[in-house]
């Protein structure tokens, strides 16, 4: 298992874990998009987030995905339809590769 996923599952736990009223105050969220761990659960448990303004994606793991042809459009990654009805959220940042690529 990789540090991400790691990462990954433990956030969806502590988020999971978190009383309602924390769980409401949360207003930034970062994470890597890994397609094998349940995005749809994590993208679930962050509509539980009232607050949550700000969302920001590490999809470069989705480049496994795409290039085995599972899909040809973001949209069609799992998770996709629950990450696109999230409600509030005034921005959200999708990153790729390393930082210095992202400049």
């Amino acid at each position: 298992m990789s540090s991400s996923s790691t990462i990954f599952d433990a956030i969806v736990v502590y988020l999971k874990a978190l009383a309602s009223r924390h769980r409401k105050s949360i207003q930034q969220v970062n994470f890597t998009y890994i397609i094998g761990r349940s995005p749809a659960t994590a993208f679930n448990v962050l509509s539980t987030c009232s607050s949550l303004r700000r969302l920001s994606l590490d999809i470069t793991l989705l480049a496994h995905y795409f290039n085995i042809l599972l899909a040809n459009r973001l949209s069609e990654v799992p998770g996709f339809g629950e990450l696109s009805a999230l409600r509030g959220l005034e921005t959200v940042t999708l990153t790729y590769g390393d930082e210095k690529d992202n400049t």
